[in-house]
């Protein structure tokens, strides 16, 4: 627990995969579950191997959002190479439109 905590605060890709960060996200407290936790002030001891992930989880700041923002930081480079070459196709598309002898003749 301590392992994932520190990796999501560190934004550690080598601890946490892709894959990872999407089960993590399914497995989040919601919102009541984090007021409960967050309320809890009993022996951690005493509680399951589940309540203890999900204390640990209740108690990183802002916790869904580092997730996504996490994944989203993971997936960041191979979107932007491919709305580049979205991009580029749609330059390269434009300019055969605007120097085509024929369009103009339509025009």
């Amino acid at each position: 627990n301590a392992e994932i905590k520190q990796a999501i605060l560190k934004l550690d890709s080598a601890t946490l995969t892709f894959d990872h960060l999407q089960m993590l996200l399914t497995l989040l407290p919601t919102p009541d579950e984090m007021k409960m936790l967050k309320a809890y002030k009993g022996d951690q001891d005493k509680l399951g191997v589940s309540e203890r992930f999900l204390l640990t989880m209740a108690r990183i700041p802002k916790v869904e959002a580092r997730v996504q923002g996490f994944i989203f930081k993971l997936e960041f480079n191979s979107r932007k190479d491919d709305l580049k070459d979205k991009v580029t196709l749609m330059a390269s598309t434009a300019k055969k439109v605007m120097d085509s002898t024929k369009f103009k003749g339509i025009l």
